[in-house]
Formats: C-alpha cells, structure tokens, sequence
C-alpha cells in the first residue's frame, strides 16, 4: 500500500508527463483503480474525478506519441 501512496503524490506534486512506459503502465493502472469510484454524479471537485482526468490526459498524450497508428497514405 505505500507504493501505491508514494505513486500518487509523486503524481500529484510532480508528472507533467509520462516520460516512460514504466510510468504509462503505473498510470493506467491507477487510471483502472480510479474509474468505479467515479460516475457522472461525481462532484468536478472530488479527488478521485480529479486525478482520473489529470492521469487520464497524460495516458492519451503519452498514447498519441508513443503508440499513434499512422493516418492513410497521402495521395
């Protein structure tokens, strides 16, 4: 359980991007964990709603640079 304590305030205070697919994989467990505390009726305010958008961005833009599948050919 530290592990998981010390991960999400690194991530709080620190990650402004995922720089490494260690820290991806971290992300997107964290981003699993998150996702069945909240629900459309989740308070914008609330931590987890919070941290699951802020680790959900860096997932996507980590995603989008890292594993992008390349558009149809140019003419």
């Amino acid at each position: 359980m530290p592990a998981k304590i010390s991960y999400r305030r690194e991530m709080e205070k620190y990650m402004t991007k995922i720089e490494n697919e260690a820290q991806y994989k971290m992300a997107v467990a964290r981003v699993e964990e998150l996702l069945p505390l909240v629900n459309d009726d989740t308070p914008r305010d609330d931590r987890n709603l919070i941290e699951l958008e802020r680790l959900s961005n860096l997932v996507a833009d980590y995603s989008d640079e890292h594993f992008a599948i390349d558009g149809p050919p140019s003419e």
